[in-house]
């Protein structure tokens, strides 16, 4: 922990230096130390560390939140392998194009069931 203090004043201290103006010369000689974050960032965590013992944690979760439907929805459908999109949106009460997105990630194509003129075994002789 000593030595990760010592780099934070390092920091610290050569940002105070390039604010100053006396620091202009720095800039060739430090060029990545303006995309430092301000000092009150380290003084924050130092506090944090020697207080509660945990680095304070703001990374957020990017993109689109994953479903918790996903079991509930598959399940739904091995129940009724003929039931379309709508029908999962009624029974389960969420978006069909959550349950939609479900179903083409699992590599299921939702359906719908057409009814279709065909030939019965008894209609052939009739056709000859």
């Amino acid at each position: 922990m000593g030595a990760a203090l010592r780099t934070v004043c390092l920091v610290v201290q050569r940002k105070k230096v390039l604010d100053s103006d006396h620091g202009k010369g720095e800039n060739k000689r430090y060029p990545n130390l303006e995309r430092y974050p301000d000092h009150r960032v380290f003084v924050n965590v130092h506090r944090s560390v020697t207080e509660g013992g945990h680095v304070p944690n703001q990374i957020r979760a990017g993109g689109r939140p994953s479903s918790s439907y996903e079991e509930e929805v598959l399940q739904e459908v091995a129940d009724d392998p003929s039931i379309s999109v709508r029908g999962i949106e009624e029974r389960m009460g969420i978006p069909k194009g959550i349950a939609h997105y479900i179903l083409q990630r699992t590599e299921m194509h939702p359906f719908h069931v057409q009814r279709v003129q065909s030939l019965l075994s008894r209609d052939y002789p009739e056709r000859i």
